[in-house]
């Protein structure tokens, strides 16, 4: 994990995530992600550059947790009064939506460091 959840709250400002242990569940996921999307180039970078890879990771834990609220959420398609019937639509998003949500934050954060540069150096 590369930014803590105090360095959520106070350095980038988030708001998403209520408390400590639900940033850490998200957080360990966007890092993963930062070391998928980085081929593991997250190692030893100056100082600049980790703020920006800490704020990333902040980005996309918010869409880690915005995610998984919407994995339980049952939402009401319709209901009816007599003979009480109501229905639920799951909003399920494809895998391949999910990740270009959060290769999308990614970018904003770490365009121009070289971190997302998958060829040879």
């Amino acid at each position: 994990m590369y930014a803590d959840y105090n360095f959520y709250i106070s350095d980038y400002k988030g708001s998403v995530i209520p408390d400590a242990p639900s940033y850490d569940r998200a957080a360990v996921e966007a890092s993963a992600f930062l070391d998928y999307v980085t081929h593991n180039h997250i190692k030893d970078l100056a100082d600049e550059i980790m703020e920006k890879v800490k704020l990333a990771q902040c980005a996309i834990a918010d869409v880690c947790y915005k995610q998984a609220q919407d994995d339980v959420a049952n939402v009401v398609s319709s209901e009816s009064v007599g003979n009480h019937s109501v229905s639920y639509a799951v909003s399920k998003v494809s895998f391949k939506q999910r990740e270009l949500e959060k290769y999308s934050k990614a970018k904003i954060y770490l365009r121009g460091t070289g971190l997302l540069y998958g060829g040879l150096k």
